[in-house]
């Protein structure tokens, strides 16, 4: 089995953790969807549409996304969050697997790197924005909560 295929596999196992143990039948939100623009570079040389899918539960996410150079990536973190009215903001803390090196896009074959993205959710609705800083890419989202 590939790296990628083995990942996959953990990643779908994790997710069914999430329906089959009863304390956590149910995550607490979906995130959907990811547009992004790199605040340091041109956006031209980027992916800018991330297809993202995670689960958040308990302050734990999993998901898969499309990375800022077009390969399919997979994330798993640790959030801590702090609500102020209708703002949440969260602090993710965790790896991420898919880019080919942790800084830049030098090297054959995907890794694992760690990752540190703050956001910020507006959570008046049910559909809630959430603007993510992941490295450069300021990526704007839906957290939808089940």
């Amino acid at each position: 089995m590939t790296k990628s295929a083995t990942f996959t596999a953990v990643l779908i196992g994790l997710a069914f953790c999430f329906l089959l143990v009863p304390d956590v039948a149910r995550p607490e939100a979906l995130y959907l969807g990811g547009i992004s623009t790199h605040i340091a570079s041109p956006d031209s040389q980027y992916n800018q549409s991330h297809d993202l899918i995670a689960y958040e539960h308990n302050s734990y996410l999993v998901g898969r996304f499309k990375n800022s150079y077009s390969r399919t990536s997979y994330v798993a973190a640790k959030g801590w969050h702090e609500q102020s009215g209708y703002l949440r903001l969260s602090l993710f803390v965790g790896g991420v697997y898919g880019y080919r090196s942790c800084y830049g896009d030098e090297g054959t074959e995907a890794r694992l790197c760690p990752m540190l993205a703050p956001s910020a959710t507006y959570t008046r609705w049910r559909v809630q924005p959430a603007v993510f800083l992941f490295g450069e890419a300021l990526v704007l989202s839906a957290r939808v909560e089940i």
